[in-house]
């Protein structure tokens, strides 16, 4: 119902704070992205994310649950193994048509 919705916030939210460098509002708000590709059926660009997240240095230890409860419905994330993805890359995937 509301998901055209929560993709403009989720897009505004991660310009902002990719423009203050709010690394830890920005990780959770490409985790909010995850979410919503994963409940779009699209499960690699989900879990190329959620990889990007858990990986990153600033995945504060308040992430790590939801990281987890995400691992749990994304198939294909990577436990240990380095996100080939950017910043950038992570950004454009919010910004991707169809998103």
């Amino acid at each position: 119902g509301h998901i055209p919705e929560a993709w403009t916030s989720l897009r505004r939210a991660l310009r902002l704070a990719h423009q203050v460098q709010a690394l830890p509002v920005l990780l959770e708000g490409l985790l909010g992205v995850a979410t919503l590709l994963a409940r779009d059926g699209r499960a690699e660009q989900a879990a190329a994310l959620l990889a990007f997240v858990a990986q990153h240095p600033a995945c504060t230890r308040d992430l790590h649950p939801d990281v987890e409860r995400l691992r749990e419905v994304v198939p294909g994330v990577p436990l240990a193994a380095e996100s080939p993805l950017s910043l950038e890359a992570a950004l454009e995937m919010a910004d991707a048509p169809g998103s």
